[in-house]
């Protein structure tokens, strides 16, 4: 770090000098300062009496000024995003979802983790892919819900073993707390190109139709995952499966589609309504009476989500269109601490 002299004409040196850093007066001796370079860490040890000089620390020099305070040095943050800035990147994050739904489906990826916020669009976009490439006969697709155990996992990986088979758990949450459910997954997501997986128990296990599965057989399907556990997050805070979840991190592809704040939410939600049909019941007049009171009252809402809106739609529909009824009933089923 740089140091700079700034005595003025005709002052007499002094011996020891202010170091303001920290929001704290550090001594610092001139030899030190007069040295041509020092760091913060030596000047903080210097332990010298009080002089008649402040040095500033500004960037990479340290700058002695005449007086006793030395300004502050404060750090610029960076001008704030505006909205579009914020949307712009949303959407490109929910576009990278649509390129690699598609390179799943074209059989270009094994494995896809989507992380990110309930009701956001994530299910939506993924299953559309993936059910056009089924119904175009290029993948089998399966779309699984709820609890998962181990078992029942190994049989959705026998009955999705082949290639162009792709198996998406959604919101299957379980089977991220299971040890015997993350290492089947460990295996079949393997980045070696012959997947093998294993269940070596004294009970046989049975497919759909009552035959016997095999205890060991090679898996050359997909599988995707969309969950609200942020991996990132979980791994972090040394959870008892954190090291299941970096193994299957680093055997996937990873998106993080989480929304931070309430207003990255709103940027969300507005860009959906702006450019879907979510809210295509509803005559243009009705859409904007619905996308005020989401925007009056997005902080008090239970849940702030696309299916919030999908909600105010059905309630707008249910109440005739009559905009006081439509406020009675948005208030008593929507909003937090009114039950």
């Amino acid at each position: 770090m740089k140091v700079q002299n700034q005595f003025p004409n005709g002052s007499k040196r002094q011996k020891v000098f202010d170091l303001l850093a920290d929001g704290k007066v550090h001594k610092l001796s001139e030899a030190e300062a007069i040295g041509g370079s020092s760091t913060v860490e030596s000047v903080i040890r210097a332990g010298y009496k009080s002089g008649a000089w402040s040095v500033l620390v500004s960037g990479d020099t340290i700058q002695m000024v005449a007086g006793g305070e030395a300004p502050v040095h404060k750090t610029p943050r960076p001008p704030e995003l505006s909205d579009e800035a914020i949307e712009e990147q949303i959407n490109s994050k929910f576009a990278t979802l649509d390129l690699l739904a598609k390179g799943v489906a074209a059989g270009a990826f094994r494995s896809l983790i989507v992380s990110g916020n309930p009701g956001t669009g994530k299910t939506y976009t993924l299953e559309s892919i993936l059910k056009d490439a089924h119904h175009a006969q290029e993948i089998m697709f399966s779309h699984v819900k709820g609890i998962v155990r181990a078992t029942g996992l190994y049989r959705l990986l026998w009955e999705h073993r082949e290639k162009k088979s792709v198996l998406l758990l959604d919101d299957a949450d379980s089977v991220y707390s299971d040890p015997d459910a993350l290492n089947l997954l460990k295996g079949a997501l393997d980045t070696t190109k012959n997947r093998r997986i294993s269940w070596l128990s004294e009970k046989d296990l049975k497919d759909e139709v009552g035959e016997a599965i095999p205890k060991s057989f090679d898996f050359d399907g997909a599988v995707v995952f969309i969950t609200n556990l942020d991996f990132e997050v979980a791994i972090q805070g040394k959870s008892k499966v954190a090291a299941h979840l970096e193994a299957l991190m680093s055997r996937s592809f990873y998106l993080d589609l989480n929304l931070a704040t309430t207003r990255e939410l709103m940027i969300r939600i507005r860009s959906v309504i702006a450019s879907s049909d979510i809210l295509a019941d509803l005559k243009k007049a009705e859409q904007t009476v619905v996308i005020k009171y989401l925007e009056t009252n997005h902080n008090k809402l239970r849940e702030l989500s696309l299916r919030s809106v999908t909600k105010l739609g059905m309630l707008f529909k249910a109440s005739g269109s009559d905009v006081v009824a439509f406020t009675q009933l948005a208030n008593a089923t929507m909003l937090a601490g009114t039950a």
